[in-house]
Parts: C-alpha cells; structure tokens; sequence
C-alpha cells in the first residue's frame, strides 16, 4: 500500500509510521512531503491508495500554511474516493482513527487480492 503524507510538520508521524510498519506497510512505500507543490508532483508520478493531507499546508516549504493550498490539492489531484465503501475520509489529528480507517483499507485492499487470485 503506498501512501503520502502531505503536513508540514512531518515529525510528528513517528508513532504513525511505526503503526503502518507493523501492520506490515512497507517503510519505503510511505513518503512524506511537507508543501503542497510537492505533494501535486508526487501525486502526479505516483499512484498512492492513501493521501494524509493537513489542511494547513504551506504552498511551498518556506510558505506560510493556508488551507487554500490543500483544497487547491484535492480539487487538482485525480483522487477517487468512491471505491472506500462507507469510510470517512476526512479526520481530525487523532491518531486512533486514523488506524481504524487505515485497518479498513488493509481489509479492503487483503479481500481484493484474495478475490483476483482466485
């Protein structure tokens, strides 16, 4: 499962990323940018099955940190959503339910593997 994690203050994804290892996320399938241009650009060269995005996200890394920046992100990128059955898509910084919607896209990504090789 690749995933981008798109905040400024990219520290504070340590706990995060350990969680993601142990449910056997690959470390070098989770890359972190810190400005929404850099996040567009990945977005751009790479498919991601998940995107943590901070609302407050400066447009470049020395910008100030608006909102704008991440709704321009989200109205660009070529994000589907409609494939996550029921899963709410929009959290707060509470890391719990974060893996709870992290565990339901293992789930949905492990049944989708079984089913093609079958």
């Amino acid at each position: 499962m690749k995933i981008l994690i798109a905040d400024d203050q990219a520290k504070r994804y340590q706990a995060l990323i350990r969680e993601l290892e142990s449910c056997g996320v690959q470390r070098n399938d989770i890359h972190i940018v810190t400005c929404a241009n850099d996040a567009r650009q990945r977005l751009e060269s790479t498919h991601y099955e998940l995107l943590i995005l901070d609302l407050l996200l400066p447009l470049w890394p020395e910008g100030d940190p608006g909102i704008a920046h991440s709704l321009a992100l989200l109205s660009t990128s070529q994000i589907v959503f409609s494939e996550l059955p029921q899963t709410s898509l929009l959290l707060g910084k509470p890391l719990r339910a974060l893996l709870k919607v992290l565990g339901q896209l293992l789930n949905i990504r492990k049944a989708m593997t079984s089913g093609l090789t079958k």
